[in-house]
């Protein structure tokens, strides 16, 4: 197994779309989504090479090597299990400028059914008597995994708007704006790069002039800087949660740190995770005879849409299990270390389908979770 710290330093605004462009606005998404890393990476290894040889073929197509999606620097994205005021959301340690409200704070709903779950009864926000109860909402925003303040990490964009120009007069042609939000320069970004053979990843590091300068982008290219930081861990550890547990049962989390396209025996899009999919050999590979339960459950899907740039044509859509999706498990107390390493190789090799392209990591250490159970649900 092979584990690579990879930075991202925007040299130019940049937009990552994951959209077909619709009439004269493009949005961009707030990271760098795992497509397009292995896209800039491509690009830069053809450019040098000059051919898609055997070695191309297994770095970039055989999904020996997942290319993760790439966060804001100390960043991570928030469990979907998380839920703030609806009036003024946030973390408690949020900082707002003076005079304005302090946010009321977040609960992790992840427990709401456990004994002595400490706040947020009935999904009504308990942070403050001028609240009047107002409904809580789902908080989806990145925060820093702080432990014991967790914050909110806001990201920033900006829209650049610009005209058609009129082919005779090489004036600006009328009615003929055009808007894109891109994220700023000098933003860095930063993931977690996973191979189960060390010899491909060291293939990829010679075959690239690093810091490795490549080009992204819809409508006007942006330019982009990456470096990869070995790491010295052999694996990830997974915890267990902190939580008072069933006799003869023991509870963890398994929260999807990208989005997940997985599917049925018959081929169907799957929108929530049971026994049956997780025993899946192919697909997520949970121990066959080993028991497990699915507590609790909170996910969305989205369409995955997405353009071949060789092809020049789009990628047929999928429905993926959004990042953030969190799914609270219990297995026999048995079966513990054949879990241990069921989760060890899951956050090696990912999840699902197109893990190459960035889908289906997955961690079971969610800080906030972790957080969360010590405070009995408390407000964070």
């Amino acid at each position: 197994m092979a584990f690579r710290e990879i930075h991202v330093t925007l040299e130019t605004s940049c937009c990552f779309s994951e959209q077909p462009a619709m009439g004269n606005e493009v949005d961009t998404l707030d990271y760098i989504p795992g497509s397009a890393l292995r896209g800039i990476l491509a690009e830069a290894f053809l450019h040098r090479s000059g051919q898609a040889d055997a070695l191309f073929r297994r770095v970039f197509v055989d999904d020996v090597i997942c290319f993760p999606n790439l966060y804001p620097i100390q960043a991570r994205p928030l469990p979907l299990s998380a839920y703030t005021c609806k009036s003024e959301p946030g973390f408690r340690n949020d900082k707002y400028r003076s005079g304005e409200p302090m946010p009321h704070g977040v609960w992790d709903l992840l427990f709401e059914d456990q004994d002595g779950f400490a706040g947020g009864k009935d999904r009504r926000c308990q942070g403050s008597e001028d609240c009047a109860h107002a409904v809580l909402k789902p908080y989806e925003d990145f925060y820093n995994g702080g432990d014991p303040d967790p914050r909110t990490i806001p990201t920033l964009s900006l829209i650049h708007t610009r005209t058609a120009v009129e082919t005779k007069t090489q004036s600006a042609l009328e009615a003929s704006l055009h808007s894109q939000r891109e994220l700023p320069a000098g933003s860095e970004f930063r993931g977690l790069l996973t191979a189960v053979d060390e010899s491909v990843v060291k293939e990829l590091e010679a075959a690239l002039d690093w810091p490795v300068i490549g080009y992204t982008g819809r409508r006007r290219a942006g330019r982009v800087q990456l470096r990869l930081q070995p790491l010295s861990f052999q694996s990830p550890q997974p915890a267990s949660l902190p939580w008072p547990t069933e006799a003869g049962w023991k509870f963890f989390t398994l929260t999807l740190s990208s989005d997940a396209i997985l599917v049925d025996r018959l081929l169907r899009p799957v929108i929530t995770l049971t026994a049956d999919i997780l025993k899946d050999r192919e697909q997520i590979g949970f121990p066959a005879d080993a028991g497990v339960c699915i507590v609790k459950a909170f996910c969305a899907t989205r369409r995955v849409s997405g353009w071949h740039s060789v092809t020049r044509i789009f990628k047929p859509d999928d429905i993926a299990l959004v990042k953030g999706s969190t799914f609270l498990l219990k297995a026999p107390v048995q079966d513990e270390e054949r879990v241990q390493q069921w989760m060890r190789r899951v956050i090696t090799t990912g999840i699902g389908l197109r893990k190459s392209e960035g889908f289906g990591h997955v961690c079971f250490d969610e800080p906030l979770h972790q957080l969360a159970a010590r405070e009995k649900g408390g407000r964070l």
